[in-house]
């Protein structure tokens, strides 16, 4: 009886701490023209790690975009036709 209540509870310890790692930071934002401050939807948002192209997303409607990522720092560039394309570090 004693091994099986100690193999429970590592087992439950140990699928809480997974759990908990396993929770991916995420990153999100809205994309707006600096001159007008109109919302630019559609466009392409895309993160690389050192030279890795990690996510691609495009922005909804709205501008709006969410990316789930691991911790690290990434290269955020975004890229809306007529407009000059924008580079950002960023630290997760």
């Amino acid at each position: 009886m004693k091994q099986q209540t100690y193999i429970f509870i590592l087992t439950l310890t140990a699928a809480v701490f997974l759990s908990q790692n396993a929770i991916a930071q995420s990153v999100s934002g809205t994309i707006t023209s600096f001159a007008s401050e109109a919302k630019l939807g559609y466009a392409n948002v895309d993160l690389y790690k050192e030279t890795e192209l990690i996510a691609s997303v495009l922005a909804d409607k709205h501008g709006n975009f969410t990316v789930k990522l691991d911790t690290g720092a990434y290269r955020v560039e975004i890229v809306y036709a007529g407009y000059k394309m924008i580079t950002q570090e960023i630290r997760v």
